[in-house]
């Protein structure tokens, strides 16, 4: 499935926030990094309206998951990538994404639900603020649930 191309309209302020959030982020000290995403998750819960969830590092989650009862993102390295993929699963619960998800009936729909939805969302839109970075990315593997021929074939 091409992901990166399922959402196509983001608001303009996401799209900024986002990148800046890329400005230099590959070359930071990871602490520098964590304020950066942190900066990034204030900014961007602003604009869709969805309280701000709290960001802890740490290596004992696994690729990166949501506690909703907590509204906080765990992942286990600072990465664009999960954090925007996290953030998007904040939306769904707090019911400001239903494009595959609709939080209301409590369980995934359509398109394959909740998983589905967030890999779209944080994909579509790290491809739209960086497309060049994101077919490097994808290349190298750094990217996930994407191939080359995804980024090649009309």
């Amino acid at each position: 499935m091409k992901y990166h191309k399922v959402f196509k309209h983001f608001d303009r302020r996401a799209v900024a926030e986002t990148r800046e959030l890329m400005r230099g982020f590959g070359s930071m000290p990871d602490a520098l990094k964590v304020m950066k995403l942190e900066t990034w998750l204030r900014e961007v819960s602003d604009i869709y309206g969805v309280v701000t969830p709290s960001l802890t590092i740490s290596s004992t989650v696994g690729a990166g998951c949501y506690y909703p009862r907590d509204n906080a993102i765990f992942i286990p390295k600072p990465s664009i990538v999960t954090t925007l993929h996290e953030f998007r699963h904040a939306m769904q619960r707090q019911g400001r994404a239903l494009s595959f998800y609709d939080a209301s009936k409590g369980a995934e729909h359509r398109s394959g639900g909740y998983e589905v939805d967030a890999r779209a969302w944080s994909l579509s839109l790290y491809y739209a603020v960086a497309p060049r970075t994101f077919a490097r990315l994808v290349g190298t593997g750094e990217i996930l649930h994407i191939t080359t021929d995804d980024l090649t074939r009309v």
